[in-house]
């Protein structure tokens, strides 16, 4: 009984160390996608706010927190001045 315990508790704790593993890679994912759209991180303490952005289109051009990722002729373009 007690080998069976011992399982319980390290298949409990797997478990919980892949949720927040997972958790923190979708907040992280979360993070860039507002600064696609030129918001602050923070946004995703608002409710729904992910689902906001899952429908809007990002930022035309660069913005402060970099180059847009959908149109990478900007760097393509300074490789031949430098």
């Amino acid at each position: 009984m007690q080998n069976l315990d011992a399982f319980f508790v390290s298949v409990c704790l797997y478990f919980f160390v892949k949720k927040n593993r997972t958790t923190i890679d979708y907040l992280a994912a979360s993070v860039r996608r507002a600064h696609d759209v030129g918001k602050s991180g923070w946004y995703m303490l608002i409710p729904f706010y992910n689902f906001y952005l899952l429908v809007k289109n990002g930022d035309e051009g660069s913005n402060q927190y970099g180059p847009d990722p959908k149109n990478p002729t900007e760097e393509i373009s300074s490789l031949g001045t430098e």
